[in-house]
């Protein structure tokens, strides 16, 4: 849009709006996600246990090194963050598709770690900071939901893309040309143009605000309530994104059809974030969605540690990671109304860390108990979920719109 009214230097910050819309999609463009598991064991002949291993080991890096990474941001400037983060992203690929080595991957998977933490939220400051010199930080909101739309269209490129590609040219190979998305992104982010940031902010204030928002956080009944109901399901959901290759390809799925099986679950949960009001009428509750998803996600895996039907798999896979996705940012959306304006960024980032510290011995876990001990563990986590469902402490009156 043409905007006669701006000077040279808005003009250009203004730009950084359509050009972080570009770079969502760019980053996102994950083509390796649905073939991760046929990447290991054709290129390395490595087993599904040897990939969750290394998933542990990244969350691992991504829950320590989420404060340093704010402290880079805000203190070498957002601009130079994404074009570093970038680069490392480009050589995390090349050491992944270097050679078929174990420690070689988890070498590539520190600096994937390395660069998820300096993409996290980065972006999104720059756009804030964008909008706030231009005079138009009321608009946040829209921008930001605009942002998390791109990046859905990222992904919901790539994982059927990304399963094609696969069949057509070898796992290797998918690795490899997420090189093309990453080198977009960043030529992109070279052309940003860094806006002001008023107070860099030093160590010692992320310690000290630490331990503010941990005391905060401790007090709130409310916020542990939510916090705990969303945590307790996201760690159980989440390693589905790899098991659920282990499962179809076992099952004589094609990288093909795994690729967009995936895709299914990300649209229905695209489609669920869009219809949390129905839930509300149809049920008059606003709990309704939460209860239900929970024991949504608990059938899932019931149903895939009793049964092999091709069909009924596909259909367990799609509604239950569907509705075990789609849950986390309704809670988020809660949790934001119980979270004071000046410490919302910082604590939902805090709770983001305590998620991260337990995803790593919960992917840690799978990884020892899938390849001999899948149907117990499926079995347990169903059991685990309707646990946890059961015993949510969230009251109806904690959901405020």
């Amino acid at each position: 849009m043409f905007l006669p009214y701006l000077s040279r230097e808005k003009a250009k910050l203004y730009a950084n709006l359509w050009k972080l819309y570009l770079f969502r999609i760019c980053i996102n463009l994950y083509f390796i996600g649905p073939v991760y598991l046929a990447f290991y064991q054709d290129f390395a002949g490595l087993s599904f246990k040897y990939m969750m291993f290394a998933q542990a080991w990244y969350m691992l890096w991504a829950f320590l090194l989420e404060v340093p990474s704010g402290i880079i941001a805000d203190s070498f400037g957002r601009k130079k963050t994404l074009i570093l983060a970038s680069i490392i992203n480009c050589v995390a690929i090349f050491i992944y598709s270097l050679y078929p080595n174990f420690y070689l991957f988890l070498v590539a998977e520190f600096l994937w770690a390395v660069a998820f933490v300096l993409f996290s939220g980065t972006d999104d400051a720059l756009a804030y900071d964008s909008l706030k010199q231009i005079g138009e930080a009321h608009r946040s909101v829209k921008v930001f939901s605009r942002m998390e739309s791109f990046a859905s269209f990222g992904v919901l490129i790539a994982t059927p893309l990304g399963g094609i590609l696969a069949d057509a040219f070898g796992p290797k190979m998918v690795m490899l040309f997420m090189t093309i998305p990453y080198a977009f992104a960043f030529l992109i982010a070279i052309s940003l143009k860094e806006a002001k940031i008023e107070e860099p902010i030093c160590l010692q204030y992320y310690i000290h605000n630490f331990k503010y928002e941990f005391r905060l956080f401790k007090s709130n009944k409310i916020l542990i309530a939510l916090a705990f109901n969303l945590i307790s399901i996201y760690i159980i959901i989440y390693p589905m994104i790899f098991l659920y290759q282990d499962i179809l390809l076992v099952n004589g799925f094609s990288n093909t059809a795994t690729g967009f099986v995936y895709a299914g679950w990300i649209m229905l949960s695209i489609i669920l974030m869009n219809s949390f009001d129905i839930f509300e009428l149809i049920f008059k509750s606003k709990k309704a969605f939460l209860t239900i998803s929970g024991i949504v996600v608990a059938i899932m895996f019931f149903l895939l540690a009793f049964s092999n039907y091709p069909p009924l798999l596909v259909i367990a896979l799609i509604l239950g990671c569907a509705f075990g996705f789609a849950r986390k940012p309704l809670l988020i959306n809660y949790m934001n109304k119980h979270i004071p304006s000046h410490k919302r960024a910082t604590l939902l980032s805090s709770i983001g860390m305590i998620e991260n510290f337990f995803l790593v011995f919960i992917t840690l876990l799978m990884g020892i108990f899938s390849e001999s001990w899948l149907q117990p563990m499926l079995i347990t986590l169903g059991i685990l979920t309707l646990i946890f469902v059961y015993f949510s402490r969230v009251r109806e009156e904690y959901l405020v719109d």
